[in-house]
This record gives structure tokens, C-alpha cells and sequence, in this order.
């Protein structure tokens, strides 16, 4: 079945909605919010279907970033454009990065 016909049944939006209502922490990043279901072992890669020990919550981008792989590439570092600062007080402030080096 392809993915596209098995999203679009009623017994996958019952289980997905049981996998997203157990949890909505994204299994790839760690982040709340998901809001897909994701095969770990990828369909393609001979992981069940239907098994929900097989379905873990994810966001769309982590998900589709995923792909067919099992495990998620890399994700590249941001660049950081601000530095924290440390004030008189003892509060941490984000203030943007000098250009003055």
C-alpha cells in the first residue's frame, strides 16, 4: 500500500491520533509539537506498518529530513548571531554579536 493510500484510511488516523495524543515530543529532535507519525524502521526498509512500537511522534521538517533512512543526518550548526551577556545584576542577555572584532 502505498503511503499515500494508507495516510488516507481510517484505521491510520485512528492510530496516529493515538500516538499523538500519548505524546507530542518530536522523537527525532527531542522538541515538543509534533505533529506527523513517523516510522522508525522506515516502511521501505521491511519496518511494520502497522505496529505502533514501530510509530514514534515527529515534526513534518524532522520527518521528511529523516526520510527512508533509520537514523536522521546531521543537522548543520546554526550560525550564531548573538552572544549572551552576562549584566551587573546577574541576568543573562542575548545581545547581538559585535561586528567589531
Amino acid at each position: 500500500m502505498s503511503a499515500q493510500a494508507r495516510t488516507s484510511t481510517r484505521r491510520w488516523r485512528a492510530l496516529r491520533a493515538r500516538i499523538l495524543a500519548a505524546s507530542d515530543v518530536c522523537h527525532l529532535c527531542g522538541l515538543p509539537g509534533a505533529d506527523e507519525v513517523d516510522h522508525v524502521v522506515p516502511v521501505a526498509l521491511g519496518g511494520a506498518e502497522w505496529d505502533p512500537v514501530n510509530l514514534a511522534p515527529a515534526h513534518g521538517g524532522c520527518n521528511r529530513r529523516k526520510g527512508a533512512r533509520l537514523h536522521m543526518p546531521a543537522a548543520r550548526t546554526p550560525m550564531r548571531t548573538r552572544d549572551r551577556e552576562v549584566c551587573a545584576d546577574g541576568v543573562v542577555r542575548m545581545v547581538p554579536r559585535s561586528r567589531e572584532w
